[in-house]
């Protein structure tokens, strides 16, 4: 399922973090690894 993507309307995320936070509790649920945040937001 790490391949499948999904839209959710109500997105889920913690106000008082920064993105790059938010993405790194996402990242580390997921178990991949800390790069795949950088290659993210590449795109």
């Amino acid at each position: 399922l790490k391949e499948t993507g999904s839209f959710i309307e109500s997105p889920s995320y913690y106000g008082n973090l920064t993105g790059a936070e938010n993405l790194d509790i996402i990242r580390r649920i997921l178990g991949l690894p800390k790069r795949s945040i950088d290659d993210a937001l590449e795109l």
